[in-house]
This record gives C-alpha cells, structure tokens and sequence, in this order.
C-alpha cells in the first residue's frame, strides 16, 4: 500500500513535469528567439516616458525612429487653440506659433533639456538614458554615447489654428540647436 502511493506520487510527479517542459506554440516561440535592439527598447521607454509628463496629455506625442533620416523624431500634434490665448497676442497665426513653441519646449523639460538646449544633468538629456541596459555597460560602448544619443533626437511639433490653412509646425533638435518654425 505504501510502495502504491510512493509510485502514484513518482507518477504524478513525472506527468505534471512532462506537462510543463511542453514546447511552446511557433509564435510563442518566435517571439521568444527575436531579439530587441536598443534603439527598439529606448523608443519605447521615452513614449512611455512622454506619456506620463503632466504638460503633454492632451496632445499625442510620440516617438519614432525615421529610416530615411536614421534620426529618432519625436512627434506632438493634435493641439487645438481652445485653451491658449497669452495677452499680448492678436492673430490666431501668432498664438499658434506661440503654442507650437511651447509644446516643443515642453517636451524638451521633460527629457531633462533646458530652455537653451543644455541638459539639466551630466552633459545628456534624461531621453539618452532611456536607451541604455541599466548597469551594463558593454567594452565596445562608445566613449561618448549618451552626448550622441541626444544629437540622433528630433522634436517636430504641429499646431492646427484654422481647418482650412496649414497647420504651424516647429521643430528642431532635442539638445542644442535652434526652434524653427513653419507658419504660412
């Protein structure tokens, strides 16, 4: 009787070891043999990033990685008038350039770069960390990588003031470098 249960426990156990060492689905194990670059795992950080910054909810902000430029752009539009209307300013051009403006600087505070385009910290913005494996620094790592990250980095903002006209867009880099602007 005792022998019994030890070969129905050493059966039981041998089942339910065979039922999990079953091999995955080909899908499951597709996505499971391909890798994910860097750049891949980065973009990914920084639209998550983007999407948790307070100033930026009720645009659509995203980033992507442009293969004609080999340029990662950062991408804000959708913005409306409707809640802009800084004293000082007339025509409805005007308060959209002056909204294109603060959206691209907006997104430039999030990411840890100042008004001027200097990073806040060590020489690199907040986005250029987004791209590294924390704590593994590899040998082959450029020396200066993080400062290159941030010269990869685009910010293009777009503001509709009118249904018929053009929107305003603004764009320019993420660290250094001018605004400019596009208002017909």
């Amino acid at each position: 009787m005792r022998t019994g249960r030890i070969a129905l426990i050493i059966l039981t156990l041998l089942w339910s070891t065979n039922c999990l060492a079953a091999n995955p689905a080909a899908t499951a194990k597709y996505l499971m043999n391909q890798p994910v670059s860097m750049l891949d795992l980065g973009i990914m950080r920084m639209n998550m990033q983007l999407e948790q910054f307070p100033g930026l909810r009720n645009d659509t902000v995203r980033a992507k990685f442009d293969q004609n430029t080999k340029r990662i752009v950062i991408h804000v539009g959708n913005s409306s008038l409707e809640s802009v209307g800084p004293s000082g300013v007339t025509s409805m051009e005007d308060m959209a350039a002056t909204r294109c403006y603060h959206l691209f600087y907006m997104v430039r505070m999030d990411l840890g770069v100042g008004l001027t385009g200097a990073p806040y910290l060590s020489g690199h913005s907040v986005a250029a960390n987004l791209f590294l494996s924390a704590g593994n620094e590899r040998k082959n790592q450029p020396k200066h990588l993080l400062r290159e990250i941030d010269r990869l980095i685009d910010i293009r903002a777009r503001v509709n003031y009118r249904n018929e006209r053009p929107p305003v867009v603004c764009w320019g880099p993420l660290v250094g470098g001018e605004v400019h602007i596009n208002a017909r």
